[in-house]
């Protein structure tokens, strides 16, 4: 039996006045332990503010309510904000999608890394965390990982900077790993790069990750489950099959046939005729 690491129950998200309509309205959804989660969707969607809400890092203006969620059977939600950061990046972490802005323009890349270290791995001398970095860099790819220590983030590109992202995001072996549309605004090949080595770090890790992306066709690939968003709901769920030979939602028949070609050899699915 597959435990579920992560449970959500009716998270909603409401950003100013608390009597303003939702932007999140209800949703619930759970994660298994070891599985990828492929929460797909259009931008604006909800995708990411779902796993910002989870975090609880929106910031001041969104109020956040649910049910019920827990982590790794801790109830998360009803944790002082301070007690919250004990979990995070060590149970659960986080990549973003805009790794340039995500990284601090003026430290070097093996301070940013090394900080992160120091958290989650205190006590240990500035020639072992060095070593660490080295070590990490190398597992996410970085060519002459120990020069790459004093580069600066502008000084790298875009698939390296995302690769370092990666190695900050696991340095702690989270037992979560959120992926917030990792490969935005990278070209094809080194797409395929960051995607192929996100699914090598959970497999050799048999870490939970939850993938967040607007290209269904590659959430169909590496899933198995998905969750469908629009406009601040789950419109529908299921397995890679479920979704694309038995879609129940007209949205998900939308989604579906947009794409160019259909994952996994399936049949298209045409949009019902209503007339």
């Amino acid at each position: 039996m597959t435990n579920n690491i992560l449970s959500v129950k009716n998270l909603k998200v409401t950003f100013g006045k608390k009597t303003n309509p939702p932007t999140l309205k209800g949703i619930s959804f759970v994660a298994p332990e070891g599985k990828i989660l492929g929460v797909v969707g259009e931008s604006g969607s909800g995708k990411s503010i779902t796993s910002l809400a989870i975090l609880d890092i929106l910031g001041k203006s969104a109020h956040i309510e649910a049910e019920e969620i827990k982590l790794d059977g801790i109830d998360f939600f009803n944790l002082p904000k301070k007690q919250k950061r004990n979990y995070l990046g060590k149970t659960i972490s986080y990549i973003f999608q805009d790794a340039l802005n995500a990284l601090d323009p003026t430290y070097t890349i093996g301070k940013q890394i090394i900080e992160t270290l120091q958290v989650h791995h205190p006590k240990k001398s500035v020639r072992e965390y060095e070593e660490m970095a080295v070590e990490l860099l190398e597992q996410v790819g970085i060519t002459e990982p120990r020069s790459r220590l004093d580069y600066y983030p502008h000084q790298l590109s875009g698939g390296q900077l995302q690769r370092i992202m990666i190695g900050i995001a696991i340095s702690s072996k989270p037992k979560i790993l959120i992926a917030d549309e990792p490969t935005t605004a990278l070209d094809v090949i080194i797409q395929k790069q960051i995607v192929d080595l996100l699914l090598k770090i959970q497999k050799e890790n048999n870490m939970t990750m939850i993938f967040i992306s607007h290209n269904l066709a590659l959430i169909s690939e590496i899933s198995d489950h998905i969750i469908v968003m629009s406009q601040g709901e789950i419109v529908e769920e299921g397995s890679v099959s479920d979704i694309f030979l038995n879609p129940q939602q007209e949205y998900t028949r939308a989604l579906i046939s947009s794409l160019p070609q259909f994952a996994k050899n399936l049949e298209p699915i045409k949009l019902a005729n209503k007339n």
